[in-house]
């Protein structure tokens, strides 16, 4: 590739490394101080008429029935009112309200509710979790899907700046309104972007059209959704904000991700089960916050409300979201990033300890020892030790995250890497072919296994098979397409990438999936057809290495073989020519009669 083409290529992989990290950092920098933010709101909830549905408190002079005077407040009660402005605790608050007809102002004090801290907890836990894991996938296998799946999950955020009210008013409501957007239209067009293409990022059958109508469906939703909130926030007459918009958006994205699952191959579907439950969890439990304000207090127990559990528990619902997608990723090695993410794990932890060690020692040695000036010192040699050390801290680590989180691909690690070290001392071909097919199948838990030899006239024969039905192809031909795609590769293919054979291979489950060639001294002296996992997931980094390390390791050894059996034909055709040559000589030494 030219310097011409690398260029543009990084500069946009840097671009997006700077754009993902950006859009995180806003989000989330702008919700999780709300874990150490003490602001409460008001202690009643309206719906979009600004009608009082629920009161959270006793003895408070708002009752259920009230609306909101909306011309009579200003922004920050407006933004109050809206959920996007907290107070101080024991803050006296005023709000206009109209009762039967009657316009007055209700005073009244806000208090922190009981349980409020833990909810936030969950809700900014499970929003943070989300953004990181969908951030890490998208930097890991950027895609238009993964981008979709990005934005979902920063719309899910459903978060205000709640500890930037020290922001000018000015500043802080279009702050509070950006997160809004986000939520109301980000939100809903990310999900566009990911179910139309879920999962394998091609968008087909009626989803197209979803996939095409990804910006328009952007602007509607704007046009219903911010531009009502805009005109109310900043102006004297309120427009209805239709909760149905983000409704119908919402439903046609868990159409699309339900019809793809439909159409998914059983093993993908063993796959991707959990990522389809956890939207529909999410789901239902987002459409019941949506529509609960027009039930009576709120649509929860009025104990509860008073009690401080609130439609934030709905919200914290979406942690199932990102358990979901993190069970694929680990288990079932969707999009390929288990490897990654274990030596990223590893970082993570050496890099955590490291600083927690200095954090250790400078605060200790500032406490007690600062007056004998010992703690710059202590740090020196910490960081030396540290220095020293960092390299067996990463082994050790290593292999602990292998053992604990990725127990069984360490186990098939360990044992491949015994079959192709002891596959050199194998005296039989058969029995490399036996170590070809057997070993990868038990050790990762594949569907089928096939070895094939080239004959003398060219083609490729089956040697040995697991998983074949006896319909399935014994030899193929050097001219199928399956053989030209090795021979142009010289190396390992995944066979959904080629051109379909022209032989007859297996199909279902036990359909191959990948195809590792034997080469012997340059020549394609046969291949290795494997299926897939039994669970359907993909073949990672790893598990593709350890096959291609076997198969070059039976490569050499069946040359090895070849070439005794060679030696020894050539030995034993040596002593047939010296025998006959004996019996010659004899022959001649014999007088004639």
């Amino acid at each position: 590739m030219s310097n011409e083409m690398q260029e543009p290529a990084t500069a946009w992989s840097v671009g997006r490394v700077i754009i993902v990290a950006a859009l995180a950092t806003f989000v989330l920098g702008s919700t999780l101080p709300n874990l150490f933010a003490d602001n409460v709101g008001l202690p009643f909830g309206a719906d979009d008429h600004n009608r009082v549905t629920a009161v959270f408190t006793d003895n408070s002079p708002v009752r259920v029935g009230d609306v909101v005077d909306w011309p009579a407040c200003d922004v920050v009660q407006k933004l109050a009112v809206s959920g996007e402005y907290y107070f101080e605790p024991g803050t006296s608050v005023s709000i206009p309200l109209i009762r039967s007809g009657r316009h007055f102002v209700a005073t009244f004090r806000v208090e922190p509710q009981p349980t409020g801290f833990w909810l936030i907890v969950i809700k900014r836990g499970s929003a943070t979790a989300f953004v990181l894991i969908a951030a890490a996938l998208l930097l890991r296998r950027p895609s238009k899907m993964l981008w979709g799946i990005f934005l979902y999950a920063l719309g899910s955020v459903n978060g205000s700046p709640l500890a930037f009210e020290w922001e000018p008013l000015a500043v802080y409501a279009p702050h509070a309104l950006l997160l809004l957007s986000l939520g109301n239209v980000v939100g809903p067009v990310g999900l566009w972007m990911f179910a139309s293409r879920f999962p394998q990022d091609r968008a087909t059958g009626w989803r197209v059209y979803v996939d095409k109508a990804v910006l328009p469906g952007a602007v509607v939703l704007a046009l219903t959704t911010i531009l009502p909130v805009v005109v109310s926030t900043f102006g004297r007459t309120y427009w209805i904000e239709s909760a149905w918009p983000n409704v119908i958006a919402l439903t046609i994205g868990l159409l699309c991700i339900l019809d793809a699952f439909a159409h998914l191959r059983a093993g993908d579907r063993q796959r991707l089960k959990w990522v389809t439950a956890g939207f529909v969890i999410f789901y239902v439990a987002w459409g019941y916050e949506q529509i609960s304000n027009y039930f009576p207090s709120g649509g929860w127990p009025t104990t509860w409300s008073n009690a401080g559990w609130t439609v934030d528990v709905l919200s914290g619902v979406q942690i199932v979201i990102p358990i979901a997608v993190a069970y694929a990723v680990l288990k079932h090695r969707v999009l390929d990033v288990n490897f990654v993410m274990s030596r990223a794990l590893v970082y993570g932890i050496i890099t955590t300890i490291v600083i927690g060690v200095f954090a250790l020692v400078d605060w200790f040695f500032s406490r007690f020892l600062a007056q004998r000036q010992l703690a710059a010192v202590a740090e020196i040699i910490a960081a030396l030790g540290m220095g020293f050390g960092i390299n067996g801290m990463h082994r050790l680590i290593d292999r602990f995250i292998d053992r604990l989180l990725f127990r069984r691909r360490h186990l098939a690690e360990v044992r491949l890497t015994r079959a192709t070290s002891g596959i050199h001392h194998v005296t039989e071909a058969g029995a490399i072919d036996e170590t070809l097919t057997d070993e990868p199948v038990e050790a990762l838990g594949l569907t089928s296994a096939a070895v094939f030899h080239r004959s003398r006239d060219g083609s490729f024969k089956r040697a040995r098979a697991i998983g074949w039905d006896g319909g399935s192809a014994a030899v193929i031909t050097a001219n199928d397409s399956l053989v030209q795609n090795i021979q142009g590769e010289r190396g390992l293919i995944r066979l959904r990438d080629v051109r379909r054979p022209g032989a007859r291979l297996p199909d279902g489950l036990g359909s191959p999936a990948i195809a590792v060639p034997l080469f012997v001294r340059h020549e394609l002296d046969g291949f290795v057809l494997y299926g897939s996992h039994v669970s359907g997931e993909e073949f990672d980094p790893v598990e593709i290495a350890l096959l291609e390390q076997l198969a070059n390791a039976a490569a050499s050894t069946y040359d090895h073989l070849e070439a005794e059996a060679a030696m020894a034909q050539a030995e034993r055709l040596a002593r047939e020519l010296s025998e006959a040559r004996s019996v010659i000589a004899s022959l001649r030494a014999q007088p004639a009669l």
